[in-house]
């Protein structure tokens, strides 16, 4: 019954994102110097930037950090229901994905994922677009560009840049001109970062910095409490079950364009998940890129399923897992 409220976006539905958003972020906004102390020691510079400022402001931190995942919950809402499911009016890919970005207290924490994940949307949305335009050059630019960012604010986000090239294999379109406009795109950021530093003669420090973190790659510091075990074991069976749906359930009968887009998909889930290799001690901030792949083939899957009285329990019990991880330490 809960779950066929989102089966259609009404005009309540962003009041209802809004409300359970402020609910599972009570902590964050009511206890504003612990969820500071969440924020990692190997970042991203534009998130060290970002910092620099949110530093003696916590609460304003907040705000922007609660504003970056609500952003992602009603765009992947748009992206989800207009390019990939077949109801164009359901905003269950949001739901899901408000559930799984704040189902921790890291989650809610201000940390770059957040940030990081705007940027990947927006790549994604870009390659998504891909199949459709008669000019992919700019969507290809676009998507390098956005994907180039998103690593601005977290570094393991960068792996995402060979899901565009893998797209571009997948929707037949590679040749030497796309592959220049997606490494343009991805190097251009990093162009005028290296020229500041190099200018503010910071470069020698910001290059040690990145390889103390390279260091920490596939050393992972979580501390394996029992929840977080089972928070982890549920998000690996959520992804093998999604990736498994996408492919036996959906893709077969669906339109070339709509299975092209599935595979694209799928490809984004295997990536987020080899993505934990490049996290080490972030890698609890590492879900904050499987959530978002996972949230759209969720979504797909229990639209997908005939019975929606299975749908509904099915729903019901992620749910409880995810909000009971919100009130666990």
């Amino acid at each position: 019954m809960f779950l066929r409220i989102f089966y259609k976006y009404n005009w309540y539905t962003p009041l209802l994102f809004l409300l359970g958003g402020l609910l599972l972020w009570r902590n964050a906004f009511l206890n504003t110097d612990a969820v500071m102390a969440f924020t990692g020691e190997h970042n991203g510079p534009l998130f060290d930037l970002a910092l620099y400022f949110f530093r003696n402001h916590p609460l304003t931190a907040v705000i922007f950090s609660f504003a970056a995942a609500m952003f992602q919950v009603f765009f992947i809402t748009h992206l989800s229901s207009s390019k990939v499911m077949k109801n164009r009016h359901s905003a269950i890919a949001g739901l899901i994905l408000l559930l799984l970005i704040s189902s921790r207290p890291f989650m809610t924490a201000v940390q770059p994922g957040h940030f990081s994940g705007v940027f990947l949307l927006l790549a994604i949305n870009k390659i998504l677009d891909i199949y459709e335009d008669k000019d992919i050059i700019p969507q290809i630019f676009h998507a390098g560009l956005h994907i180039s960012l998103a690593g601005l604010f977290y570094y393991p986000a960068w792996a995402f840049f060979f899901l565009l090239i893998f797209s571009l294999f997948i929707y037949y379109v590679v040749s030497a001109r796309a592959l220049m406009a997606a490494v343009t795109g991805f190097l251009m950021p990093l162009f005028f970062l290296f020229t500041i530093l190099w200018v503010t003669d910071q470069l020698d420090t910001a290059l040690g910095s990145f390889a103390r973190y390279q260091q920490t790659w596939m050393s992972p510091d979580l501390p394996l409490s029992l929840y977080n075990r089972v928070y982890i074991y549920v998000l690996a069976f959520l992804s093998i079950i999604s990736l498994f749906s996408l492919r036996l359930l959906y893709m077969p009968s669906k339109a070339i364009r709509t299975r092209q887009r599935m595979k694209t998909l799928s490809i984004a889930i295997i990536i987020a998940l080899l993505s934990y290799l490049m996290a080490g001690k972030h890698l609890p901030v590492n879900h904050s890129l499987l959530v978002l792949p996972l949230a759209v083939s969720l979504a797909v899957l229990f639209e997908g399923t005939g019975k929606k009285t299975f749908s509904e329990i099915l729903f019901l019990l992620l749910a409880a897992v995810l909000v009971a991880g919100n009130i666990m330490p």
